[in-house]
């Protein structure tokens, strides 16, 4: 059987891809690194090398170094068959967001996350597979997997080929699966498709706040997440504001301040249902009072 290319994507390959990066834009990126040739950039993400010019390693690292990319990954990838982007890096820079453009169609907005995630990271259908239908058995919706190797082959082809073909649109993806689905993904990833689906129903995603026995003079690391989400915002204040030339990394400017601003507006909201929970006291019945 055929593998996934995506079982020998090394590090390096990984954080360029999920860059938008090609490899003679890379080369030009490098024009000043000796070294950092198209030619040997090719054989740095295809195979082993026995030696790596100094200046080209600490220019892809400084590169990529928000993607999660260090010295190690480029000079022994196989040592790293697990690798993984730092997915947070990448909505904060809007590269997972979704089409606005798209019609509401929740199947429609999960398939194209998990495409966008087979495409940045290491995770191969077979893998998200059988994480999905381990899922799915824990809840009675799919059989448990079979113990035996030759069983656990046969099985674990078969439920690649469905989660395939569903990825390409010639299966439906079932309502029931849509929780589960969403729990084969980092948490933060998930959140994506999660506003997504919120916003397209004209509603905003804030996590439900748990801690109804919280005294309010234990919610100060509550406090100093807002403190920083609200930096977070500011930050991204100027760049919006002064504009660019560029329409497509203006837009990518935009979606990341809205983003930000998002993110601070359901934590605010976390903290005054959490303080509600924790007091019995309304947030609305408070500002009648006070006027």
């Amino acid at each position: 059987m055929r593998k996934n290319k995506l079982n020998y994507m090394r590090p390096l390959e990984q954080c360029r891809r999920a860059s938008s990066l090609s490899l003679p834009a890379l080369e030009r990126l490098l024009v000043n690194v000796h070294g950092g040739s198209k030619t040997t950039l090719s054989r740095l993400e295809q195979r082993e090398i026995r030696s790596v010019n100094k200046n080209l390693v600490e220019a892809l690292v400084e590169i990529f170094k928000k993607l999660g990319l260090q010295r190690d990954h480029i000079i022994s990838p196989e040592r790293y068959p697990d690798f993984c982007i730092n997915a947070k890096w990448l909505i904060e820079s809007s590269l997972l967001f979704l089409s606005s453009d798209e019609p509401f169609n929740e199947e429609k907005i999960l398939i194209n996350l998990a495409k966008q995630w087979f495409a940045i990271s290491a995770v191969t259908a077979c893998q998200f597979a059988e994480k999905l239908y381990q899922f799915l058995a824990r809840d009675g919706l799919a059989e448990v997997a079979p113990d035996s190797a030759k069983k656990y082959a046969v099985w674990s082809s078969n439920i690649t080929r469905k989660i395939r073909r569903i990825v390409k649109g010639q299966e439906k993806l079932p309502l029931s699966w849509k929780y589960h689905w969403l729990a084969c993904f980092p948490p933060e990833v998930s959140k994506i498709a999660l506003n997504k689906i919120m916003g397209k129903s004209g509603y905003m995603l804030v996590p439900l706040a748990t801690h109804s026995g919280l005294k309010i003079s234990e919610m100060g690391g509550q406090i100093d997440d807002l403190n920083g989400y609200f930096s977070h915002v500011i930050d991204e204040y100027q760049p919006v504001m002064t504009g660019t030339d560029d329409n497509s990394e203006e837009v990518r400017l935009l979606r990341l301040f809205q983003s930000k601003l998002h993110r601070l507006l359901s934590n605010v909201v976390n903290v005054l249902v959490t303080m509600q929970l924790s007091t019995g006291i309304s947030s609305h019945r408070g500002l009648i009072e006070h006027e």
